[in-house]
């Protein structure tokens, strides 16, 4: 999921601006296997982002750093795995022109202040807990970042959550549970961006067979 906060000026002439940046956003369920590399080295060959956001990692940074060396990119701001939950790696490729600075690093997500064409905006990459009260966590932390950030603001990346019954196929649609996300977008006068393709993000399969179907990025 993207959500983008846009004050004053119309989202297409903000985003107009910005047509030279390609930022990619991967839940990779695994940065240390041969395939999760390979997958990467296509991405990255034809999208050449300038940002690139890993997260589930699995493994901590500096045993692949060498391996995103070898692709062009650096560390911006790292966030590791606390166990099973969180795992953020924001990374630049070498000739990035924009003047980046981290300003906030947190277990479920990691935020940059951005300058381009002498304008000032904020970016973060979610990686949020699979559990509600870890969320809830979240929620509270991007309620106070909030009130830090004077500009335009992008979000992006795994929520583990969803707003609309329609985001979801089997399994149980928790009210209560998307009215708290519904609530951290509403406050944060924040726009779902939307996306394109496949309406469903994450699947859970039982003996072959399809369970469980949701948009959670």
């Amino acid at each position: 999921m993207e959500l983008s906060y846009f004050p004053l000026i119309p989202i297409k002439l903000v985003m107009d601006e910005y047509l030279d940046l390609s930022i990619l956003t991967w839940n990779i369920r695994g940065a240390l296997n041969r395939e999760g590399k390979r997958q990467t080295r296509v991405l990255i060959r034809h999208y050449r982002p300038l940002l690139v956001a890993i997260l589930e990692t699995h493994c901590q940074f500096g045993r692949v750093v060498n391996f995103w060396n070898s692709l062009g990119y650096e560390q911006c701001a790292i966030s590791e795995a606390q166990g099973q939950v969180g795992a953020v790696w924001l990374l630049k490729s070498h000739d990035c022109p924009y003047v980046i600075n981290v300003m906030d690093i947190y277990y479920q997500a990691v935020t940059l202040s951005v300058i381009h064409r002498g304008r000032l905006w904020y970016f973060s990459v979610v990686y949020a807990c699979p559990y509600l009260c870890g969320r809830q966590q979240l929620w509270n932390y991007l309620a106070c970042l909030r009130t830090h950030i004077d500009g335009h603001w992008l979000l992006m990346g795994d929520f583990n959550e969803i707003v609309l019954p329609s985001e979801v196929k089997g399994g149980v649609f928790s009210v209560n549970s998307a009215d708290k996300f519904s609530e951290v977008i509403e406050k944060g006068r924040l726009i779902d961006l939307g996306a394109k393709g496949s309406l469903y993000t994450w699947y859970r399969k039982e003996s072959g067979v399809l369970k469980i179907a949701k948009r959670l990025d």
